[in-house]
Order: C-alpha cells, then structure tokens, then sequence
C-alpha cells in the first residue's frame, strides 16, 4: 500500500476539492454557454423581426435620450463607489475620490469570462493606496449582499404585484428576505468575522448603502424607460415601474449566472421574455441591446475619469 492509501495498481478516486473544482469548472461553462445561446437569440430575433420594428430616431430628442442614459451609467458606477466607501471606511478608512477611482477602474473587468476579474482588480487597486485584502474583501461581500438583497426585494415586490399566479411566492420570498436579519443573531457564532464587521460599520452606513443600491436600480429602470420614450418614432408602452422591477430581477438573474461576463445575453433575454408580450418580441430586444451598448459606453467612461482621478493623485 502506497503513501495514499491505494494498493498499487489500485485507481486512486478524486477528493472532494477536485470534485468541487470539476463542479466549478461545469458551472462556469455552462454559463458561458447559457450566455452565448442568449446572445444568439437576441440577434436572431431582431434579425427575424427586424421589419416590424419601429424606426430609430436620429433627432435631438434620441440624442438626449441616449447621452442621458449614458451619464445615468456614470452616476451608478459613482454610487457603487459611495455604497463601497461608506462600508469599509469604519474598517478602514478610504475617501470617496479613492472609492471612485478604485471602483471604476476595476468594474471594467466585470466583461471578461469568468465573473470575478473586477473582484480581483478592486483588491489589487485597493493594495496600492494601502488598504488591506481581507478588510476589502469582508467590505465587497457585505456589498454585494446589500446589491442582491435590494435588487432582490424590488424584483419579487413588482414581479408579485405584475403576475397574480405567482403572486403568494413572490410574497413569501420576500417576506423571507426582508425577514432574514432577524436570523443574524442566530448566526453570529458561524460568522463572527462578518458580525463584527457589521457591528463596526453601524445601521447608519449600511441604511445608506441600502439607499444607494435602490437608487441604482431607480436608474437602471429609468434609463430603460428613457430609451423606450425617445429611441423610437413610436414610443413603446412601457412604464417606469415596470421596467424598474424587471431590470432588477434581470440584473440578479444575470449577477448569479456563472461564468456570463457582466450578465451579458442573460439580462437581455429574461427582459425579452418579461416584455416581449407587452411591445413585441422584436422592439423589446433591440431596446434591451441598446441599453446594453449604452450601459457599457457608460462604462468605459467611468473607467476614463477613474483613471484622470487615479493620475492627479499620483501626480500630486
């Protein structure tokens, strides 16, 4: 018997970390694959009903429409600096301008396969302005939790009230989630770490975050409202509340899809299904894929000024 416990000759059987790391694997691709299939879906579907679509603008009014949209990504990337900054500054201490240029030059990197780059970048950026990793790490995972959680309660909320057949999950899922800090206590003993860091960063700060992420996803369904009402000769009927909610609920879907860079083809074709019922199948995938084109020119430009502000702080 050899130093693994296996006769020789024997097959020695995989460890659950290989297995796990196998799982992982399968999970990542397969949500490539689920991101490519919806890609395909969304250019075949305007493609196939590229003649019943309305006319794109090319006025003033488009104009406005689509740079407001863009600058609206801006102001979000701007608030998920601020949702950051006001969490690790109890832990320690950042100012907003580094919150801005840490966070729009990492969150580029939320487009490449994989899903975990712009997590990666913001820990190595945080780095160099002497912020130490697992006080940015503990501060990202309360982050993301408050962005899935609000994302969360604004889906199920308007998702409850738009489709009455699923209206008592809807409820009780989010009865369940507004309910579960009553859990926390229980909790602690498993999560100290995190407890604590809570405990430090206070209610004030984590009611703000909370107010930061509502806001973002106001803008998200704002922008979509936007486009609906000014990219198009014909205005598509949809309302502001609507789009809110199912941008929300596309959002999570997209955030929790392993291996789909930045949601991309997941969000979309969930809103396309969502809303195709109301304004057509084909009207509602070329606006979710302009709003895409628009959300990552938005993002570009957030990288731009992150990487002016990170400049002047070199230089000075």
């Amino acid at each position: 018997m050899n130093r693994e416990g296996t006769l020789p000759g024997e097959p020695r059987l995989p460890d659950e970390s290989s297995r796990k790391t196998g799982l992982s694997r399968t999970m990542t691709w397969l949500g490539r694959i689920v991101s490519l299939v919806c890609i395909v879906f969304l250019v075949g579907t305007l493609l196939r009903y590229r003649q019943d679509l309305p006319a794109i603008r090319s006025d003033g009014r488009a104009l406005a429409a689509g740079a407001t949209v863009i600058l609206f990504g801006v102001l979000s990337v701007g608030l998920n600096a601020l949702t950051w900054q006001r969490l690790i500054r109890k832990l320690q201490p950042v100012s907003w301008r580094q919150a801005v240029s840490i966070t729009g030059r990492s969150q580029i990197a939320k487009y490449l396969p994989g899903n975990v780059f712009h997590y990666l970048g913001k820990v190595i950026l945080a780095r160099q302005v002497g912020l130490r990793t697992p006080v940015v790490v503990l501060s990202m995972l309360i982050e993301t939790a408050i962005a899935v959680a609000t994302g969360g309660a604004i889906g199920l909320l308007g998702f409850g009230l738009a489709a009455q057949e699923y209206r008592t999950l809807s409820i009780v899922l989010l009865a369940a989630l507004l309910c579960s800090p009553l859990a926390w206590p229980f909790l602690k003993s498993r999560f100290q770490v995190v407890h604590d860091a809570i405990d430090r960063i206070g209610i004030l700060n984590l009611l703000q975050a909370v107010t930061c992420q509502a806001i973002n996803f106001g803008l998200f369904g704002t922008s979509a409202f936007l486009l609906a009402r000014g990219m198009w000769s014909e205005p598509l009927p949809l309302g502001w509340w609507e789009l809110t909610w199912g941008c929300a609920l596309a959002w999570i879907v997209g955030f929790i899809t392993p291996g789909a860079p930045g949601g991309v083809g997941v969000r979309e074709g969930l809103l396309v299904v969502i809303f195709s019922g109301q304004i057509g199948t084909g009207s509602a995938a070329a606006l979710f894929l302009v709003l895409r084109f628009a959300q990552v020119a938005s993002d570009g430009l957030a990288f731009a000024i992150a990487a002016l502000i990170n400049r002047d702080r070199s230089q000075s």
